[in-house]
C-alpha cells in the first residue's frame, strides 16, 4: 500500500503545517512590520510637535492698566514654552485680548477670585499688544 491507498493511511500533515507556519510568520511579519511603522509614526509626531515649541504665541509685552471690560477668561504664561515675560493673557466678553502685568493690582483680586490656567498656545493677538504704563 502506496500513500495514495485509501486503507489505514494517515494524512501527510505537513503541507498543513507548513501552510499554518507560513500564515504564523506571515502574521509576525505583518505585527512587526505594523509595529516599526506605528513607532516610526510616533516619533515623528513627537519630533515635529516639539519643533513646533517656536510657534507658540506669547505676550511679548504687558500693562498693568485696568481692561475696560468684563473678563472672561484668563491663562497664566510663565516664561517658559519660549515665552520670556511672566504675565497674563486675558480674554474680555467683547473677545478683546490682553497681556497684564502680574503684579497689577487690579488683577490681584481677580485672581484671587479665578484661577487662570496655564497657557500653551495662544492666538498670535498676543503678540500685537502694546505696553502701556500706569
Amino acid at each position: 500500500s502506496g500513500p495514495g491507498s485509501a486503507a489505514g493511511a494517515r494524512p501527510d500533515l505537513r503541507p498543513g503545517l507548513r501552510l499554518a507556519e507560513f500564515s504564523i510568520s506571515t502574521m509576525l511579519s505583518f505585527s512587526s512590520s505594523r509595529a516599526v511603522f506605528l513607532l516610526s509614526l510616533v516619533a515623528v509626531m513627537f519630533l515635529s510637535g516639539s519643533e513646533g515649541d517656536d510657534k507658540v504665541s506669547c505676550c511679548t509685552s504687558v500693562t498693568k492698566n485696568p481692561v475696560k471690560d468684563e473678563l472672561l477668561s484668563c491663562y497664566e504664561q510663565k516664561p517658559k514654552w519660549g515665552c520670556k515675560l511672566h504675565a497674563f493673557m486675558v480674554v474680555t466678553v467683547k473677545n478683546a485680548l490682553a497681556c497684564v502685568h502680574p503684579d497689577a493690582a487690579w488683577f490681584k483680586s481677580h485672581v484671587k477670585r479665578k484661577d487662570c490656567a496655564p497657557v500653551i498656545n495662544m492666538p498670535s493677538a498676543f503678540e500685537e499688544e502694546e505696553e502701556e504704563e500706569e
